[in-house]
């Protein structure tokens, strides 16, 4: 029971970071999109880091180029996932 409850704390104090840009990843055109596999998008996978150095990779999709954030919460950056 306890390591459920250290469980959920430890996932509620990663909600509350907020990641930095670093680099881009990789950059893939005319590729099937995750949600919809009809359409064809273009999605940039990013590399984001925590104030303690851990490194996060998030991507994201849209028709045309992705907005890509230079910083946000993993729930801010979850949500622009798919921008379309």
């Amino acid at each position: 029971m306890s390591y459920k409850i250290r469980n959920v704390i430890k996932l509620e104090t990663m909600q509350k970071d907020v990641l930095e840009f670093n680099y881009i990843v990789a950059e893939i055109e005319d590729t099937r999109s995750v949600k919809d596999r009809r359409f064809k998008v273009c999605r940039v996978v990013v590399s984001y880091s925590d104030e303690a150095g851990n490194e996060y990779r998030k991507s994201f999709e849209a028709k045309g180029k992705p907005e890509i954030p230079q910083r946000g919460t993993h729930e801010e950056l979850n949500r622009l996932k798919i921008q379309y």
